[in-house]
């Protein structure tokens, strides 16, 4: 038994130990206690194993035995190896790393985005069929499932500004239902019908609501909490479409924070001649609409940022066709207006329903530029 142990930490900590290594002992017990015991928990107690479950008394009277501590200081050792790669995935030859028969190109591909959009609640259930997986069952296709919990992510707990234990217990308990299926949860029995599960009890639910209220209100720039996400992937949309090599690499989109900012086209200090004949004659809050709205607004680099300020758009567009694939495209435009906004942000949104699977019936209204709006203000 004490092998055991001690195997299991030497493994665990030798995979916290890596360089660059982004999770921490507790992150992964959290993980693993949620697929192994938990189940629907939204929240692990701190104390969780020592006083709830490796207690004194459930050894002295029988409820826990020495075979059932050998099979989880296992699990624990064989999770580790797994849980790292859910969170580095290997970007060059990923295949059956470290044993990780789970793993391959395209499933690599779906984790890196994951983990620049938000992983932390769908790793249990991730490594839960990743290590069923390992264990020889050929389930249905595990791509599926992390394009949909991609594209949960994306629609519930970022984009729609929703607190973030919106579907996380739903997730969990899908972890635990898939970890143990003779105990729970028969029909969710493989990747697909987890990911149909996690599309229509929490993404599509959650989005719909999110729309019909109109928490938006134009202004994208300060609530879509994954905005820089958004604009990477319509840039990859559009460089696929012109069949050029990614300008804005992955290592910036990585390191977003670092490398990379928002550039709002129409300025937030709009006082050069040029803004003032295109956008003086909107009040204050109309102003901030087009301000902020998804059409105006372009990741470039920051210090491209920094060099544009306010400066008018027949200057911007010269710097612009140097840039990013988003960048050129803005650039080919002859003048920036509202209406110009607008074109561009219904376009935008046309990507965001085909890219994440959605409909969005009233696309200016999403938007909230509403016909009014364009009308010069009294």
């Amino acid at each position: 038994m004490r092998e055991a142990i001690n195997a299991s930490w030497k493994t665990i900590y030798h995979y916290l130990g890596k360089p660059n290594c982004k999770i921490t002992d507790d992150d992964f017990l959290r993980a693993h206690t949620i697929m192994y015991y938990l189940g629907g928990v939204q929240k692990v107690p701190a104390d969780y194993l020592l006083k709830d479950r490796f207690t004194e008394s459930k050894a002295h009277n029988g409820d826990i035995k020495f075979e059932n501590i050998d099979e989880y200081v296992r699990d624990l050792q064989k999770a580790m190896v797994t849980h790292h790669y859910i969170y580095h995935p290997p970007k060059n030859n990923p295949y059956q790393v470290d044993g990780q028969s789970w793993l391959n190109e395209e499933v690599a591909k779906w984790l890196i985005k994951l983990n620049r959009l938000g992983i932390r609640h769908a790793v249990p259930v991730i490594m839960a069929v990743a290590l069923r997986r390992m264990n020889g069952e050929e389930t249905s296709d595990m791509v599926r499932l992390l394009r949909d919990i991609e594209r949960c992510n994306f629609l519930v707990f970022l984009m729609m500004n929703k607190i973030t234990h919106t579907g996380r217990s739903y997730m969990h308990n899908c972890a635990y239902s898939y970890y143990h299926p003779l105990e729970r949860g028969e029909e969710l029995k493989d990747p697909e019908a987890l990911a149909k599960g996690i599309r229509k009890n929490v993404a599509d639910r959650w989005f719909h609501e999110k729309v019909s209220r109109e928490q938006f209100r134009g202004d994208f720039y300060n609530e879509m909490k994954n905005l820089n996400y958004f604009l990477y992937e319509y840039e990859i949309h559009l460089e696929e479409g012109a069949y050029g090599a990614k300008k804005i690499t992955e290592k910036e989109a990585l390191e977003r924070d670092k490398n990379v900012s928002v550039e709002h086209i129409y300025p937030q200090t709009g006082t050069d001649e040029y803004w003032q004949q295109r956008f003086g004659h909107l009040n204050d809050t109309d102003k901030k609409t087009y301000l902020h709205n998804l059409g105006n607004l372009l990741l470039v680099k920051k210090s491209t940022n920094s060099e544009l300020g306010k400066k008018a758009f027949t200057l911007k567009k010269k710097r612009y066709v140097d840039g990013s694939q988003s960048e050129v495209k803005v650039s080919k435009y002859d003048d920036w207006t509202p209406e110009t906004i607008k074109e561009r942000g219904l376009k935008m949104l046309e990507f965001l329903e085909k890219r994440w699977g959605i409909e969005i019936k009233n696309q200016e209204k999403f938007l909230y530029l509403h016909p009014k709006e364009d009308e010069p203000s009294n």
